[in-house]
């Protein structure tokens, strides 16, 4: 991942301007192996598509698709899905061991939509509910398909129905996301989906989950506060400038949740020139925002 950057540099001027042109496209390098498996074991695997056959067939089936000049759905577990193209793809064949065929090739986004994990403002929490809500039942149909149960589906939705009622804050809808995120980690290490060939399907399933969930949550977000910051220009303790902000009724509401989205060692005294974040007071705006530092 890397961002375009500008650099305007002046005659006589130390230093220069730099303008943030935006992130650029994703590339993902893989090694892809190939290889011979046993005749019995493809039968017990059942294995089909892009599983079932020798590892050359296999190998020419994934040479289609590299070849195609249409854009094919690359799942990254951590990045989430995009649509990419194959890039500088090349392979080596061996059969020390056994038959195999390791490829080395390069996956490229092909799109102009935000990434997955991304800031995700404009997206509206009610359809992105009903994303979460198919995603589930596809995630359900194919644990069902492979004889496998989870609960972590149907909790995800029930999760994501509450993000709907306007009392949830964003603190819970954070631990949420990071206990269905745990959940669905310990999912695919028990259904051990990440080497199993013939679960690849639940593998991608419960990965499109993850990335819908995400989603969701930043869909909920974008309807409360957003995150300012400002730099203090006189120290002073982490109550006075909350009391400044937010009022001093909101002190012991505030407190917490400021505390979360900063690393401050004492907040009985913040030094000059700290950086300080903090939700917008969106519970305040008949009053207007105080004013703090500038």
């Amino acid at each position: 991942v890397s961002r375009s950057l500008a650099v305007h540099e002046f005659v006589n001027k130390d230093g220069g301007l730099v303008q943030d042109l935006g992130e650029k496209v994703r590339t993902t390098q893989c090694r892809i192996i190939f290889f011979e498996r046993a005749a019995s074991l493809e039968i017990e695997e059942g294995l089909v598509g892009l599983n079932a056959g020798n590892h050359i067939d296999r190998f020419e089936l994934f040479m289609e698709f590299a070849r195609n000049p249409d854009n094919a759905e690359f799942v990254h577990p951590l990045t989430g899905s995009y649509p990419a193209k194959v890039r500088d793809l090349s392979w080596n064949v061996s059969a020390t061991e056994r038959d195999t065929i390791i490829v080395e090739c390069t996956f490229v986004e092909d799109s102009i939509v935000p990434q997955t994990l991304s800031n995700e403002a404009n997206l509206n929490s009610f359809s992105t509910r009903n994303t979460v809500a198919e995603t589930v039942d596809e995630l359900k149909t194919q644990l069902a398909a492979d004889g496998l149960t989870s609960t972590v589906p149907d909790d995800a939705l029930a999760d994501v129905d509450g993000w709907q009622n306007p009392d949830t804050s964003v603190r819970q809808v954070n631990q949420e996301m990071a206990r269905l995120s745990s959940r669905i980690n310990d999912d695919m290490e028990n259904f051990e989906l990440a080497s199993t060939i013939s679960r690849y399907e639940t593998y991608r399933q419960y990965i499109r989950l993850h990335n819908e969930l995400v989603k969701a949550s930043q869909a909920f977000k974008s309807t409360k506060a957003r995150v300012l910051q400002v730099t203090l220009i006189d120290g002073q303790p982490l109550r006075t400038l909350l009391a400044r902000v937010y009022g001093a009724a909101e002190i012991d509401n505030r407190y917490r949740e400021v505390l979360d989205l900063n690393d401050i060692r004492d907040p009985s005294y913040i030094p000059a020139g700290t950086v300080v974040r903090y939700h917008t007071p969106e519970l305040n705006t008949k009053k207007g925002l105080r004013g703090v530092a500038k």
